[in-house]
């Protein structure tokens, strides 16, 4: 599906290994798995095992929890690296929205690079801050509009 040389390009183009020289993405590129999902296929569940990092070549994701939709992610961006880095079960659960192709890249795989390229550790911090700062942002957006729900019904 993918050639080596393809993953190769794919990844350096991802922010996360964009710091990594081509020369030393090969291994890695030659270790990830091209996975493919059909429309509203899940790809993992709330509470799985967190073993693996996906990387969307193309397509689109739908992350939520429960009926909460968190986030949608396009090509380029990466899905699974809190329970990756963690060890922790799945925080959310990911479905296609349409056909997706994306590499998947084991737990040992992602370790074996990250030992190699500390650098990458900035890749995966500015991922979680900005994460974070969506995620904060929805919180802060949730309580106004409770609060202003609030103040109406005692009006």
């Amino acid at each position: 599906m993918l050639t080596t040389l393809e993953r190769v390009l794919f990844l350096k183009s991802v922010s996360l290994f964009q710091q990594v020289p081509g020369d030393e993405l090969i291994g890695l590129a030659h270790e990830s798995h091209v996975v493919t999902y059909d429309d509203s296929e899940v790809i993992f569940s709330q509470g799985d095992p967190g073993d693996s990092l996906y990387l969307l070549v193309t397509g689109n994701v739908r992350i939520f929890a429960g009926d909460n939709e968190l986030a949608r992610l396009g090509p380029g961006e990466c899905f699974g690296e809190m329970a990756i880095l963690d060890n922790a079960t799945r925080s959310a659960s990911v479905s296609a929205i349409g056909p997706v192709i994306a590499l998947r890249i084991t737990q040992e795989d992602f370790f074996d690079i990250l030992g190699d390229h500390p650098e990458i550790s900035r890749g995966i911090f500015a991922v979680l801050v900005s994460r974070l700062r969506r995620a904060d942002t929805r919180v802060e957006e949730l309580m106004a509009r409770n609060h202003t729900t609030g103040a109406s019904a005692r009006n």
